[in-house]
């Protein structure tokens, strides 16, 4: 009955994503959610090359799971900056995002050899385990700040890119297992807490 192609999957799994963050991004807009322009700067910067490097290494159709790295953030630190959230100095892992970015971003602009995309995109996607591991650890220390329904719509769009990969190589799956991780990571101390106490529904999103 349907019969996409991998194209539009891609376009369906990054449409999917990027409404999971739309609540969020909404309710810091208007103040019922406080967080730190910083950081989703530097991981809208890390999104950026993630991007970049990712159709280094051959992505196609796929590419839409690279962009959701960058426009994702991105939103947010518009809503931030609307509602003027307020600017951290960078902790430890924010400093090895941006230095691992940059080394990345260097690589890939620079470097024409045959191994230089892989060696961008590998420095890319450590820069953004960095820049995500003060997310997962927010979350779980602070489970009642998230929304376990945005999260599980977002693991649900992650797991539809999956289709829209055309040659299965360890590079191209990289990103997307690294995605449903860490989606994974975040809704999991959420979902607990909101069914530890019975959080109404209607609050889940």
């Amino acid at each position: 009955m349907f019969d996409f192609t991998p194209e539009q999957i891609g376009l369906i799994s990054f449409c999917i994503v990027t409404a999971s963050i739309l609540p969020y991004a909404i309710r810091i807009f208007l103040g019922h959610a406080d967080t730190s322009v910083t950081g989703w700067v530097i991981s809208t910067f890390t999104g950026l090359v993630i991007f970049l490097t990712y159709g280094g290494i051959g992505a196609t159709s796929n590419i839409w799971i690279a962009l959701i790295e960058l426009i994702d953030p991105a939103i947010i630190v518009l809503a931030a900056l609307l509602y003027r959230s307020k600017w951290v100095w960078p902790d430890v892992y924010d400093w090895v995002a941006v230095a691992l970015s940059i080394v990345a971003l260097i690589i890939h602009t620079l470097s024409y050899h045959a191994g230089a995309p892989l060696w961008a995109y590998v420095g890319a996607f450590a820069a953004d385990i960095f820049a995500a591991i003060p997310v997962v650890m927010f979350a779980w220390k602070n489970p009642d700040k998230e929304q376990p329904l945005a999260w599980l719509l977002s693991i649900f769009g992650i797991s539809i890119s999956f289709f829209s990969i055309q040659v299965l190589t360890a590079e191209q799956l990289s990103l997307p297992i690294y995605q449903l991780v860490f989606s994974v990571l975040v809704f999991a101390p959420a979902f607990y807490f909101y069914v530890k106490n019975k959080v109404p529904l209607r609050k889940w999103m």
